[in-house]
């Protein structure tokens, strides 16, 4: 599981950071198609994480990591043979779809057994951080290697993605693989029972929306401030490490608190950035400003406040509702910052973030008071709800 996370980290860096670049370049597409190498993928994310998710119970966690790892070698084969832009942008967004499979198991894997679940969280972002930070240090040298350069990146990876789908397919024993399905449990007969979890995901939807959005459009803000682009890789690897560093301790906070409390602090912390780079252009602000670890702090927080609103054997669905509004706010995000950019110029961006932030901190403030998550008993209060050992079965 923490291997395949650190692979997913690698891949998705190298796929999102350049495949726009790719379409320009080396197969000749406008910048609308450029566009769409990203907007696809978020999209399918959207939508492919959300069906997985739902079908977690099953099907089986480590069911669903297989199908990820399988959906990630088709990426690297359909980047492999694309011939056109429409060809490469319609792969990745059909591919992603399978994919998409693999965060929302990986992440109700680290939650489901209860207890200390922002350590395992925490874990599981470190492993996520090596395989950025690979990915932000090769990926630019691999991709000047020539045309065929990204796309034998993205192979290889696939290559590795499948081989570990081979191993972990072989670890499903013959009980597994022959577990009835499920039957869905009773469906909640108040709609209340869920604002305890929409406080937790819509505030999550904005400060993402915000920071994919402002993450997309760095370098633009960058050229505006007169900062070399390259702080963009440098600013992002320096925020890796130091969060790769610090997230053991943020995990052990969040779960001697709860995750919405973590939630909270990381909130504050990205209306103090965004806000200083507002209200001050100083390029040594900015740079300081976006190397600071909250990403890593945001995804422990996030995904520990989520399974603290549910009953642990709905893990899977809500990782997957999470990371599939993930995708749906990076879209949105992205086209909220190219709408400000046109409208008033990159200066906008920091602008544009702060406000989300903060309407985000609102949110997250003004639900507060929904009472205890109706999962509380069986996930955050110490007591495993099943071992971690029974990953690949469904619900007994």
């Amino acid at each position: 599981m923490l291997a395949a996370s650190g692979l997913e980290a690698f891949f998705l860096l190298v796929m999102a950071g350049y495949a726009p670049l790719y379409v320009l370049e080396r197969l000749h597409g406008s910048y609308f198609m450029a566009s769409q190498a990203v907007a696809w993928p978020s999209l399918a994310t959207f939508l492919g994480s959300n069906l997985w998710g739902a079908w977690s119970r099953r099907l089986g966690l480590a069911r669903l990591v297989v199908i990820g790892l399988v959906g990630y070698f088709g990426l690297g084969v359909v980047a492999l043979v694309a011939r056109t832009p429409w060809t490469l942008v319609a792969g990745l967004g059909v591919l992603t779809l399978f994919s998409s499979a693999l965060a929302p198991a990986a992440i109700a894997a680290m939650t489901r057994a209860g207890g200390a679940m922002g350590k395992r969280l925490a874990l599981r972002v470190r492993w996520q951080s090596m395989g950025w930070m690979v990915s932000g240090v090769a990926a630019g040298y691999l991709y000047g290697l020539g045309r065929y350069g990204w796309p034998l990146t993205l192979a290889v990876s696939g290559v590795s993605a499948l081989l570990l789908a081979a191993f972990l397919a072989a670890k499903l024993d013959r009980s597994d693989r022959s577990a009835p399905p499920v039957a869905a449990g009773p469906r909640q007969r108040s709609w209340r029972r869920l604002l305890p979890l929409l406080a937790v995901v819509l505030p999550v939807f904005l400060v993402t929306a915000g920071n994919e959005g402002f993450f997309a459009s760095f370098a633009l803000y960058l050229r505006v401030i007169r900062l070399p682009v390259a702080w963009v890789g440098w600013s992002a690897a320096v925020s890796t490490a130091l969060g790769a560093l610090a997230v053991g301790s943020v995990g052990r906070f969040a779960d001697r608190t709860s995750g919405r409390a973590l939630l909270k602090f990381v909130l504050l912390g990205y209306m103090i950035m965004y806000g200083s780079m507002a209200i001050s252009a100083s390029p040594i602000l900015a740079v300081v400003a976006f190397s600071l670890p909250l990403y890593p702090f945001l995804m422990v927080g996030s995904q520990r406040a989520a399974a603290e609103t549910v009953a642990a054997h709905h893990h899977g669905a809500v990782m997957g509702l999470v990371n599939g509004l993930a995708g749906l706010a990076t879209a949105a995000g992205i086209t909220l910052m190219g709408l400000g950019d046109t409208r008033f110029g990159p200066r906008f961006e920091p602008w544009g973030a702060t406000t989300l932030v903060v309407l985000a901190l609102v949110v997250l403030l003004a639900l507060h008071r929904l009472g205890e998550p109706s999962g509380a008993d069986d996930t955050a209060g110490g007591k495993p709800s099943r071992p971690l050992s029974a990953l690949g079965d469904g619900q007994r």
